[in-house]
């Protein structure tokens, strides 16, 4: 689980196109390999932080997608129209068609590429206030303190790096809880 952000992925300092962070979706995941799978979760959840990947597995990546997309045309636009009946399949494609050449571009001139998705205005305070929610709701469900009040309202008030990282970390939690929950 991470915060999924509005913004656009900036790879490689190059913002792609709106539909780039939604390839996960876009594209189903049976009918791609597992880790090109994982790697567009990755691609999708970078919200305040930076993902690397080593440029020759980019490059595979945006191979194996582009291929699907020229494969399987008309199916993913019906799969498309299945997920949002007012999209325009066609740009849906051709943003995605954009994203995967500028990666590809970029994964060219470098060993390691880099991307993050910046966040937007208010959207630091929204992932902090739904984050001290949760974790209210579990304090609540498990009986127990996991952040008293003065540490809430020292992050209230607390740089923004400061709130990206707990929130970050509060989705790391509990990803790993819900892969683990030993």
């Amino acid at each position: 689980m991470d915060w999924a952000g509005r913004g656009c992925i900036k790879f490689q300092g190059s913002n792609l196109p709106h539909y780039a962070k939604y390839f996960y979706v876009c594209i189903p995941p049976s009918t791609l390999p597992e880790e090109i799978h994982d790697w567009t979760f990755d691609l999708r959840y970078c919200w305040g932080r930076q993902r690397k990947a080593p440029s020759t597995f980019v490059h595979k990546a945006c191979d194996v997608l582009e291929q699907y997309i020229y494969a399987n045309r008309e199916g993913m636009f019906r799969h498309l129209l299945t997920l949002r009946p007012d999209c325009n399949p066609g740009e849906v494609c051709q943003e995605l068609l954009q994203a995967i050449n500028t990666m590809r571009a970029h994964a060219e001139r470098t060993d390691i590429c880099e991307w993050i998705m910046e966040p937007e205005e208010g959207e630091i305070e929204d992932a902090l206030v739904s984050c001290l929610a949760i974790l209210r709701d579990m304090e609540r469900a498990q009986h127990k303190c996991v952040l008293s009040e003065e540490q809430e309202l020292q992050l209230l008030t607390a740089s923004d790096a400061t709130k990206i990282s707990f929130v970050n970390d509060v989705t790391d939690e509990l990803s790993d809880n819900t892969t683990n929950p030993d």
